[in-house]
C-alpha cells in the first residue's frame, strides 16, 4: 500500500503527496486539470477518484509536466481524459522506450514487493494535445496557464493558476531540498530562465515535484542558487580549479547521492561550455 496525502492549498487546488511522488489538482468551472499522473496506475486511479469525489466535477485533462516516470507513469489510469504535453517530452519519451523494458526489469530486482505494480505500468500511450512554448486552458471566465521553459528535463514544463495565485512546477523545484540535475537533457541555464520567467508571475503557493508546499521565496532560493553555481564553475574552469560549493540546504530526504549528482553535472555542463 503506498500512502497518499491530498493537501488544500488554496479553494479550487490540490496537491497530492506521497514518498515517491507530488501531483496536482485544479479545478475550473466545469472540469478539473490534474498534472502529473503519480508512479503507478495504481495510485493514479485513487487519485482521480478522490479528486473527482473532491470536487465534484470530472477530470478532463491531464498535464504532464515532463517525463520522469515519477510523474508519468500512472497515465494509464486517466481513459477518455485529454492528455497534454510538451512537443519536446514526446521526443524525450520516445528516446527512453529502447531501455525502458530493461530499466524496469532492474527496478524489479531492487523492489520486488513492487513487481505487480511496476508490471502494470503501460507506456504505450500517446498524448492527445501538444504545444510547443505556452497553451492556456479556458473554462468560461478563468484560465490554467501552461508553459515549456526546459531545465531540469528538456521537456520541463509548469501550470500557473492566475486566478488564486498558484503554481505547479513540476520537477523545476526540489522544495527545501537538494535539486535533481542529473538527466541527459538537462540545462542549467534553461533552468535558471525558467526560474526568471515564474519570478515574475504573481504567485502565493508553489506546489513542487518534491518537498512541501512554498512560496515564491522558494523559487528565488533556487534562482540564486543556480546563478552561484554557474559563476563558481565558470571561475573554477577559468583558473584550473575545484569548483566551490555556494551554501545551500543540508543534505535531507534524497540523500547525498542527489548532491554529488548534481553537482558532478553542473560542473562537467560549464566545463564543456567553457572548452568551447
Amino acid at each position: 500500500m503506498i500512502k497518499m496525502n491530498y493537501q488544500k492549498v488554496t479553494e479550487h487546488t490540490l496537491a497530492v503527496t506521497s514518498e515517491d511522488f507530488i501531483a496536482g489538482a485544479i479545478a475550473l468551472n466545469n472540469f478539473i486539470i490534474i498534472i502529473d499522473s503519480t508512479l503507478f496506475p495504481y495510485t493514479g486511479k485513487i487519485m482521480r477518484n478522490y479528486i473527482e469525489k473532491f470536487f465534484r466535477l470530472p477530470v478532463r485533462f491531464l498535464y504532464l509536466t515532463h517525463y520522469h516516470g515519477d510523474h508519468l507513469w500512472g497515465i494509464s489510469a486517466f481513459n477518455g481524459v485529454e492528455i497534454l504535453a510538451s512537443d519536446q517530452l514526446i521526443e524525450n519519451v520516445a528516446n527512453e522506450k529502447p531501455i525502458q523494458s530493461a530499466r524496469f526489469e532492474e527496478w524489479k530486482k531492487k523492489d520486488p514487493e513492487k513487481t505487480k505494480l511496476i508490471d502494470a505500468i503501460d507506456t504505450t500511450f500517446s498524448v492527445n494535445i501538444t504545444f510547443t512554448n505556452l497553451m492556456k486552458i479556458h473554462d468560461e471566465d478563468i484560465f490554467v496557464e501552461l508553459k515549456h521553459c526546459g531545465g531540469h528535463t528538456s521537456c520541463s514544463s509548469y501550470a500557473y493558476f492566475p486566478q488564486e495565485r498558484v503554481l505547479v512546477a513540476g520537477d523545476l523545484i526540489f522544495a527545501k531540498e537538494w535539486p535533481w540535475a542529473g538527466d541527459p537533457t538537462c540545462n542549467p541555464n534553461d533552468w535558471i530562465n525558467g526560474f526568471e520567467e515564474i519570478m515574475k508571475l504573481d504567485i502565493e503557493f508553489v506546489i513542487p515535484g518534491h518537498g512541501p508546499i512554498v512560496t515564491k521565496d522558494e523559487v528565488e532560493v533556487h534562482l540564486n542558487f543556480f546563478k552561484s553555481l554557474r559563476e563558481e564553475a565558470n571561475i573554477a574552469h577559468k583558473n584550473g580549479e575545484e569548483m566551490r560549493i555556494p551554501p545551500f540546504y543540508d543534505d535531507t530526504t534524497p540523500g547525498e547521492w542527489v548532491k554529488n549528482e548534481t553537482l558532478k553535472f553542473i560542473y562537467k555542463f560549464y566545463r564543456n561550455q567553457f572548452l568551447e
